[in-house]
């Protein structure tokens, strides 16, 4: 995300003379857009640790990493964490979509046509 803004800042200063306000719809498009690719990788990773399955010696296991016991791996608690954590930033984009979806009639309807850009 931050190469993107990078980018972004290095074309308007060269292209558009630092016209930045005129500019953010096109970074706002492009970091949805990255953000979309990723969303499913991300929540991949982020809910593995919450993926316990019963193994064969009794004992409940992460199941992408079946030497992680859940629960009783010291490894454990911090994939949690972890994974809580990083579950914010899928979470965080559907709940921004959510609010545009939302907001949507109400700023058509009064012919907020900048909303769409």
């Amino acid at each position: 995300l931050a190469l993107v803004f990078i980018i972004h800042a290095c074309f308007v200063l060269l292209k558009h003379s630092g016209r930045f306000r005129e500019r953010t719809p096109t970074l706002i498009a492009t970091l949805g857009t990255v953000l979309m690719v990723g969303l499913i990788s991300i929540a991949h990773i982020a809910v593995a640790p919450l993926q316990c399955v019963a193994s064969p010696n009794g004992l409940r296991v992460v199941f992408s990493y079946p030497t992680v016991i859940c629960g009783e791996s010291a490894d454990h608690p911090g994939m949690v964490i972890g994974g809580v954590f990083l579950l914010m930033l899928p979470l965080g984009f559907v709940a921004l979509c959510a609010a545009a979806i939302h907001q949507f009639p109400s700023r058509m309807s009064h012919g907020d046509a900048a909303f769409l850009r």
